[in-house]
C-alpha cells in the first residue's frame, strides 16, 4: 500500500481531482450538519430538562416522562435522517 492509499482508508472524507469547488461544497455540508447537531443537542437538552423539572414538581408522572423522553428521542432520531440539501437546489446545480 502507498502512503496515498493509506491516508483515503484512514481519511472521513475524499476529494476525487483537482477541482477545488468540491471543497467548497463541502464545507457548506459541514456547516448545515453542525447547525442541525447543535440544534438537535439545544432541543434535547432543554425538552429533558423540562421533564426532570416536571416530574420532580410533580407535574409528570414517571411512567409519561419515560415515553415523552422515548418519543422525543425518537422525533430527534427521525429528523436527523433527513436529507441536507433541498433536492429542487441539487436539481438545479445540476
Amino acid at each position: 500500500m502507498l502512503t496515498g492509499d493509506i491516508a483515503k482508508e484512514t481519511a472521513d472524507i475524499t476529494v476525487r481531482g483537482a477541482d477545488l469547488t468540491q471543497l467548497a461544497a463541502i464545507r457548506q455540508l459541514s456547516e448545515k450538519l453542525m447547525h442541525r447537531i447543535n440544534s438537535n443537542y439545544r432541543f434535547i437538552l432543554l425538552f429533558n430538562s423540562v421533564l426532570l423539572l416536571s416530574g420532580a414538581f410533580g407535574l409528570l408522572q414517571p411512567s409519561a416522562s419515560a415515553l415523552l423522553h422515548n418519543a422525543s428521542t425518537m422525533a430527534i432520531c427521525a429528523k436527523s435522517m433527513t436529507p441536507l440539501e433541498d433536492k429542487k437546489r441539487k436539481k438545479k446545480n445540476k
